[in-house]
C-alpha cells in the first residue's frame, strides 16, 4: 500500500516497500538485482533522517542501480522501492544490494588511458570490455554531455585511417552509453567528436598515425556498469569511387542542397548525414528509385558525410558546404 511519507521522486508509490542501511562509508551503490514479477519497472528513493522525519531524498533512480554520496558514516538511510506504474494488483520480487565503492579504476583519469586495439572489420572487431564502477567525475566537462562524467574511463588509440566508428554492445546495465573523442595530450584535450555508443555514428577528419583520447561513461548521474567498446577503421569513399558503384553527386554548396544520383534503385534506402563530430544532421528513408536529394541550408558551411545503407550496401560520400 501507499506508504504517508511524502515522495517529490517520479513513478507512483501506491505500492513502495522500505529497507535501511547504515552506511560503513560516505558513498554506497545502491542495486535491485533478479527483478521478476508482473512487472519490472521500478523505482528507488534514498533518505537520510527517520520515519516520522526523513530529510530530502538523496538519490530519485528509475534505473535499478545507482550511487548515493555525501552520507555519514554510522547513520542509518532508508531505501523506498515502488513500481512506476500506477497500475494495481502489481507483483514484483527482487533483491535489494547495499555496497561499497571500489576505489578508482587504473584509467580514472586521461593519464592512465588504456590503449585499443583498432580493428579494421566490424566483423572480426576486438572488443574492449570497460568498467565504470569507481569512476570519478573528470575535471574536462563536455558542453555536449554536461554533467554526465561522473564515471568516465578513459581509452586510447591511433588511427589508421582518415575516420573510425565507435560502437557498443553488452550493456549492463541497459542505458545511454557516451563517448567524446579528444586529440592533443592529456594536459591540453581538444574535443573533437561526441555521441552514444549505441548510436554507432562515425568520426571524421582524423589524422592516420595519430594518437587519439576516448573518455566512455554511463550517461546519467549515479549510473555506472560494464560494456563492451570496440573502435573500427572506415574511411570515406572518393568520387572515382563512388562512380565506380555508380554514383554521381551533384552539388549546389553555396545553397547547400545536393542530388546523388545512381543506376542503383535507392527506393527505401537509409540516407544519414554527419558533421565531422559524428553528430547527425539529416536523416531519411528515401523514396525514390535513382536519386537522394539533400538539404543541408539551414546548416552551418563546412565538411559533411553522407551515408547510403541500401540493402547491405553502406556507401559514404564527403560532401563540402561553402
Amino acid at each position: 500500500t501507499a506508504s504517508s511519507q511524502s515522495n517529490s521522486c517520479s513513478g507512483t508509490d501506491d505500492d513502495d516497500v522500505w529497507f535501511s542501511f547504515v552506511a560503513t562509508a560516505t558513498a554506497h551503490k545502491i542495486e535491485l538485482l533478479n527483478v521478476t514479477g508482473s512487472t519490472s519497472d521500478l523505482y528507488h528513493v534514498v533518505y537520510g533522517g527517520t520515519c516520522g522525519a526523513l530529510g530530502s531524498s538523496l538519490v530519485c533512480s528509475d534505473p535499478n542501480n545507482s550511487v548515493v554520496s555525501g552520507l555519514t558514516i554510522g547513520n542509518t538511510y532508508y531505501i523506498r522501492v515502488y513500481s512506476w506504474t500506477s497500475t494495481t494488483g502489481q507483483t514484483t520480487s527482487f533483491n535489494v544490494c547495499v555496497s561499497t565503492i571500489p576505489p578508482p579504476p587504473a584509467n580514472d583519469a586521461c593519464s592512465g588511458a588504456i590503449p585499443i586495439t583498432v580493428s579494421t572489420s566490424t566483423t572480426s572487431c576486438t572488443n574492449t570490455t570497460v568498467n565504470t564502477f569507481g569512476a570519478t567525475t573528470e575535471s574536462y566537462n563536455s558542453s555536449f554531455w554536461s554533467s554526465s562524467y561522473d564515471d568516465g574511463v578513459w581509452y586510447s588509440f591511433v588511427a589508421g585511417a582518415s575516420g573510425a566508428r565507435i560502437t557498443g554492445s553488452n550493456f549492463s546495465p541497459s542505458g545511454t552509453i557516451g563517448w567524446s573523442v579528444f586529440n592533443g595530450s592529456c594536459g591540453s584535450l581538444i574535443e573533437i567528436a561526441q555521441n552514444g555508443l549505441n548510436s554507432n555514428a562515425p568520426i571524421w577528419g582524423l589524422t592516420v598515425g595519430q594518437t587519439y583520447y576516448i573518455c566512455a561513461f554511463y550517461n546519467g548521474t549515479g549510473t555506472t556498469g560494464t560494456f563492451d567498446m570496440c573502435v573500427v577503421n572506415t574511411t570515406a569513399l572518393g568520387e572515382e569511387e563512388i562512380d565506380a558503384n555508380g554514383f554521381s553527386l551533384y552539388p549546389n554548396p553555396t545553397t547547400g542542397t545536393f542530388t546523388l544520383n545512381s543506376a542503383e534503385n535507392l527506393n527505401n534506402a537509409t540516407v544519414t548525414v554527419f558533421d565531422i563530430k559524428g553528430q547527425v544532421v539529416y536523416s531519411v528513408v528515401n523514396s525514390v528509385s535513382n536519386k537522394v536529394e539533400i538539404d543541408l541550408s539551414a546548416n552551418t558551411n563546412g565538411i559533411y558525410y553522407v551515408q547510403i545503407s541500401n540493402n547491405d550496401n553502406v556507401i559514404t560520400k564527403k560532401i563540402v558546404k561553402q
